[in-house]
């Protein structure tokens, strides 16, 4: 197993640590990120891994609960390689353009100008979307997860949906 730590020390306010992490995916193998605390230790995520590219990029969200005073991030993998190509550590705020007074923001404000939606820095995972209509269009998944697309093998997406469409357009997020 390889470990890779980072001291931190949150600072004074409500700011938020986004981590993205740049790492090589192993097969059969799993990464974790652990929170090291005053006494305690949070899982953020328990594997990184999601089988779609051998090089891959997350960014995870540890809010202010979770970094209760100064502690240490560990990253653990299976392996004697070490799988961290870079990490990025980065404080963020709570950015709200319009929400309800009863739940939290949804998207936060990295110092770069970046803006993270809150529900795909989870550590479950990228959040599984859905079909969406909108009027005349709608938005349809093809599929939930990460896909992983080779040269020799090839990958079919199905949309079912009534009529004939006179437009399409497809959207894709790489994730490596």
């Amino acid at each position: 197993m390889t470990v890779w730590r980072a001291a931190i020390r949150p600072p004074a306010g409500q700011s938020r640590l986004a981590v993205t992490l740049l790492f090589e995916e192993s097969q059969g193998g799993f990464a974790r990120l652990i929170w090291l605390g005053p006494g305690r230790a949070v899982t953020i995520c328990g594997n990184l891994y999601e089988g779609a590219a051998p090089l891959h990029l997350r960014t995870l969200l540890l809010d202010r609960e979770t970094l209760a005073g100064p502690g240490q991030l560990v990253l653990e993998a299976t392996g004697t390689r070490p799988v961290l190509a870079r990490a990025e550590l980065f404080w963020v705020e709570p950015l709200v353009l319009a929400a309800p007074g009863d739940r939290a923001p949804g998207l936060y404000l990295a110092p770069s100008g970046r803006i993270f939606p809150a529900d795909e820095l989870r550590g479950e995972g990228r959040r599984a979307p859905s079909d969406e209509k909108k009027g005349r269009m709608i938005d349809a998944v093809l599929d939930a997860g990460p896909v992983k697309i080779q040269p020799r093998t090839p990958v079919r997406f199905v949309a079912p949906f009534t009529g004939s469409p006179s437009h399409a357009r497809i959207e894709a997020q790489v994730a490596g």
